[in-house]
């Protein structure tokens, strides 16, 4: 359907990269009515929003975010601790927007895996933008084990958006594990010579 919609719109088929930034763009502003609350939300501050969501989903290992009004007993992420700064309304607006499956039990999960794993992506990327933050952010995915440095596994799925946007990244990954280029992301957005050497060292 994605694909179908990005192309009666754009007149062609989009890269993976175009259309998963579409389809964020797409899920984020409001199409029911019956849905809008009396705050709305800019499409940059949702995006923010759901960006922090995702990353924490994925440091947490997981699944389901509690809506603001949980009662007890409610297992999951709780949003007012993530968007603390936000008021309880555009908390609630953020959760209700088609990015996220339908409450079921007072709980939310973004709609596809894919999804959160490229916002989490683009939130740990503007975090190594900080050079305060690069360290820090480089130990959660590579760590020094038994000598060795290794991909920390839960944080694995990541690497192939990271390495796109990030050279140090990059060239971490195919220090350790180049493989990681072909498993998700849009390597095709990598250049030529790159890609030749990363397959040639992968096929080696």
């Amino acid at each position: 359907i994605e694909v179908t919609e990005y192309w009666q719109d754009k007149g062609r088929i989009g890269s993976r990269l175009e259309l998963m930034h579409n389809s964020v763009k797409r899920r984020l502003q409001e199409t029911s009515q019956e849905r809008i609350e009396a705050r709305s939300l800019s499409d940059d501050r949702a995006l923010d929003g759901v960006q922090i969501i995702a990353g924490a989903l994925m440091l947490t290992q997981i699944q389901n975010i509690r809506v603001p009004d949980a009662g007890n007993g409610v297992q999951g992420l709780d949003v007012r601790d993530l968007l603390n700064s936000w008021e309880p309304s555009d908390q609630a607006a953020l959760l209700q927007r088609p990015l996220f499956a339908q409450d079921i039990y007072s709980t939310v999960r973004f709609h596809h895996r894919s999804v959160k794993e490229y916002l989490a992506a683009q939130w740990f990327l503007k975090l190594l933008g900080q050079e305060v933050s690069r360290r820090k952010v480089e130990e959660l995915f590579f760590r020094d084990q038994y000598g060795a440095q290794v991909v920390v596994p839960s944080l694995r799925p990541l690497l192939p958006w990271m390495a796109m946007g990030d050279s140090r990244i990059l060239e971490k990954v195919r220090r350790l594990a180049p493989e990681i280029v072909f498993e998700g992301g849009d390597p095709v957005k990598l250049p030529v010579d790159v890609r030749r050497e990363i397959l040639e060292q992968v096929c080696k």
